[in-house]
């Protein structure tokens, strides 16, 4: 249960993380500095001049796999609601990697970026509902140990 206390709270801070710099990215105009995946121009590593989105595309990848994990340690503990929560989150998770794509193949249509920052609230509001039910799950089991 430990696990997936921590584990949630990291998919919580990396998936608000995503957010904030998927907002810098897109308010500093850098919505397009990377088109090609998985590298970005061509190369693994970053340059300065695309830092920002780079980073943006890593703590994405941070999001991903910790919600992708949460959900699945999620399917251990008998609370239907932390199952829906997280399982709706790996859902999103997953629609949000797909939106991301079509987001820079439409170059930054707005409707299409409006539904990524939608899909995105969805998922950071699923995300912090799993992590206070885990939370409050770990917290019931301690003082039950008690």
């Amino acid at each position: 249960m430990r696990s997936l206390r921590y584990t949630s709270f990291f998919a919580l801070v990396s998936v608000y993380g995503v957010m904030v710099l998927g907002s810098y990215v897109s308010a500093a105009g850098l919505g397009l500095s990377c088109v090609d995946w998985p590298t970005c121009r061509g190369t693994f590593l970053p340059s300065e001049e695309i830092m920002a989105e780079w980073v943006h595309r890593l703590f994405a990848l941070m999001a991903g796999v910790s919600v992708i994990t949460m959900a699945a340690l999620s399917w251990r503990v008998r609370n239907s609601r932390l199952r829906l929560t997280a399982t709706l989150a790996a859902v999103f998770v997953v629609t949000q990697i797909v939106l991301g794509i079509i987001v820079i193949d439409s170059r930054l249509h707005p409707l299409v970026v409006s539904i990524h920052l939608a899909i995105g609230t969805l998922l950071f509001a699923c995300t912090l509902l799993s992590a206070l039910t885990a939370n409050r799950i770990y917290r019931e089991s301690m003082q039950s140990v008690k």
